[in-house]
């Protein structure tokens, strides 16, 4: 499976894990620090756990041989007459790539716009205060409405907000929660796709809300501070990105100021996350789906003509620049015999070579050969190899290089 593929697979799948979890180990719960280092490490996690073990070393085989993976040619660089036949367009699988990074790419150029008319709002303000480290911005608005930026707080100067609104800003102030709000942005701009990742984000918002709301009730009537949140309506955002006093939904975050904290079963729920994030992490770092041949005869491992692949380890002979810098000087000088593109023939030829300790190859065979054609051509470009780096501390270093022929789709067509 390509690496890359088999990234996002296993990052999506980390992601959906990790918000069913926490729907289900914090629905009504208080907590709400726990919540935010959860939701944080979940995304984090979803972004770095998936490459553990994603890219294995090769195996040492018998006697020394070191195997490496396939390079499917698909006749590349093979002579047709008026030149290389070349397939029209992109395969699927790379325009679907294209696409999604595009859309990504947007979406993050959309949280920069948003960053961008944060500090156009600054700019326009009417007036600004600086008390201990906070500017305080007077804006045109006409609400009582107020929301903040890292130490930004931003009020109207139309209309007289009340006490515990602004507590409610400096809660997100003192505590740093733009910060969250720009990580679960980029988060979701990464796996768009993926509906949990917008849950994601939508529980990093909401949870936000929970904290500061906790913080303006401790210091001020909470009846008061419910009733101004009901005669508050929604309000349509200036810029979408920053922690608003409305931004959540009323009703949940009342329930959850009126619920008390409960302490029975808190613990058991908390080792309960602990436990299943550690089972998480164990499963992202075990190689999936990619098997390195432990036998010459075990059939190759199939990849594309630029993955990249390496030898057992950094004591075994290589090529410079790496294996897929080798799989690049194979397609760039092999030739697909014309009597084989004919007949439509198609297969795989594996070839043993030895790496002399001056990094000269010798010794070129098929180990297990379509026909002679096919078996040649890949004797032949092997034979053409520059030099490689030695096996340390020296001697002789045996390599099988398992080559795929494969005529492309437009070629069998024409069979």
């Amino acid at each position: 499976m390509n690496p890359e593929i088999f990234y996002f697979i296993k990052a999506n799948l980390i992601i959906i894990a990790a918000y069913l979890l926490y729907k289900v180990m914090f629905k009504g719960e208080h907590g709400f620090r726990f919540r935010r280092i959860f939701l944080l490490s979940s995304m984090i996690g979803a972004l770095l756990l998936p490459a553990l073990g994603l890219f294995p070393a090769g195996t040492h085989i018998n006697e020394g041989i070191v195997m490496m993976p396939a390079i499917d040619l698909s006749e590349m660089a093979a002579p047709d007459g008026n030149g290389t036949d070349t397939e029209s367009g992109l395969p699927v699988m790379t325009l679907l790539s294209y696409i999604y990074i595009a859309i990504s790419a947007l979406l993050v150029l959309r949280t920069l716009w948003r960053m961008i008319s944060i500090h156009r709002l600054i700019r326009k303000a009417q007036r600004t205060e600086l008390t201990d480290g906070i500017y305080t911005h007077f804006i045109k608005a006409d609400t009582e409405t107020a929301f903040s930026w890292f130490n930004h707080i931003f009020i109207s100067y139309r209309s007289e907000v009340p006490e515990f609104i602004i507590a409610h800003e400096l809660a997100h102030v003192s505590h740093r929660h733009s910060a969250d709000i720009i990580i679960s942005e980029l988060f979701t701009s990464l796996f768009w796709i993926n509906p949990a990742a917008w849950g994601i984000r939508n529980c990093v918002r909401e949870n936000l809300e929970f904290m500061a709301d906790a913080h303006a009730v401790n210091e001020s009537n909470r009846r008061e501070y419910q009733m101004c949140l009901l005669n508050n309506t929604i309000q349509s955002a200036i810029a979408p990105i920053y922690t608003n006093f409305n931004l959540t939904s009323i009703k949940k975050r009342i329930i959850m100021m009126n619920n008390k904290p409960r302490k029975t079963g808190r613990v058991w729920k908390s080792l309960l996350a602990i436990a299943a994030l550690a089972g998480i992490i164990v499963v992202s770092a075990t190689a999936m789906a990619v098997n390195t041949p432990t036998k010459v005869k075990t059939q190759p491992l199939k990849t594309s003509k630029t993955a990249y692949a390496s030898t057992a380890g950094p004591d075994d002979a290589s090529f410079p620049g790496g294996a897929a810098e080798f799989f690049m000087f194979i397609a760039r000088n092999i030739e697909y015999p014309q009597s084989a593109i004919k007949d439509g023939t198609e297969g795989n030829v594996i070839v043993n070579f030895t790496v002399a300790p001056d990094g000269k190859v010798t010794d070129v065979k098929v180990v297990k050969g379509v026909r002679e054609d096919l078996d040649n051509a890949a004797i032949e470009v092997i034979k053409k190899s520059p030099k490689w780096n030695p096996a340390k501390p020296g001697g002789d270093a045996s390599v099988n290089v398992p080559v795929t022929f494969k005529l492309s789709p437009k070629r069998k067509k024409s069979k």
